[in-house]
């Protein structure tokens, strides 16, 4: 509950500030690769390694610039990430699961000021909301007949063929994000910015036995973290929200 309280009260003091803040507005996107911290080394009835599987992320970024030096950046992005994992024992099985999430990033920044351009470290929570996702899973047997079980996610007890059921999901999320960036002119009032960030989630996916599919016999465990190492860039034009108040140009003046 406090990180959920930390949010509401960030959430309220952005909005305080955009009254009088610089704004930088513009499309972000990125690559990353995630990776599921297992809270139990067994799954599948075999131990596994965790491995990192690439994703991407694209959306929409908000920069409040508060002064010349602080600010708090804010997104709105769909993000794709999941896991890969394969069997110490089992040489065969392999599971990748990919999940599609709704992300918010609040994310407090200082910057450092050079004559080309600047560059900044940044820190603060994430919120997300996981939608759905797929995957495919192959194990010794299914190997041996030379298949591979693909399926979707679903939230729903009444799983379709082909659908694994996610039992007592944590669709809400919550997580840290760290990193840093820099900020390089690319015209009057318009800016591209490079980052470099980890997210480290903070909420489990379900639980041991969360998921189950329909007809076959099978279980996963859904009790894991989502960690990310991710690089994105993002194109930014800047807004003088004073001037834009009183009817004048937004572009900020070079």
């Amino acid at each position: 509950m406090r990180l959920k309280n930390l949010l509401l009260v960030v959430v309220v003091l952005v909005d305080f500030n955009t009254g009088w803040a610089q704004l930088q507005i513009g499309p972000k996107i990125g690559i990353q690769g995630s990776r599921a911290q297992f809270d139990q080394i067994i799954a599948h009835g075999d131990s596994i390694q965790s491995m990192f599987k690439p994703g991407y992320s694209v959306g929409m970024v908000v920069n409040y610039d508060v002064t010349k030096r602080f600010s708090v950046k804010n997104s709105l992005s769909y993000v794709n990430k999941g896991k890969e994992i394969k069997g110490e024992f089992d040489r065969d099985l392999r599971h990748t699961a990919s999940y599609h999430f709704i992300e918010i990033p609040i994310l407090f920044s200082v910057t450092f000021i050079r004559p080309k351009y600047r560059y900044y470290f940044m820190a603060g929570p994430h919120i997300s909301y996981w939608m759905g996702g797929s995957g495919n899973y192959v194990d010794r047997q299914l190997a041996a007949d030379g298949e591979e079980f693909a399926y979707k996610v679903s939230f729903d007890e009444n799983v379709s063929e082909g659908s694994i059921w996610i039992d007592r999901a944590n669709r809400l999320q919550f997580g840290l994000d760290f990193g840093g960036g820099i900020n390089l002119p690319a015209g009057r009032g318009k800016n591209i910015a490079i980052e470099l960030k980890y997210s480290y989630g903070h909420t489990n996916m379900g639980k041991v036995n969360s998921s189950s599919l329909g007809s076959r016999t099978y279980s996963d465990s859904m009790e894991f973290t989502n960690h990310a190492i991710s690089v994105s860039g993002a194109y930014l034009l800047d807004l003088n929200l004073k001037s834009w108040r009183k009817g004048k140009s937004t572009l900020r003046s070079k």
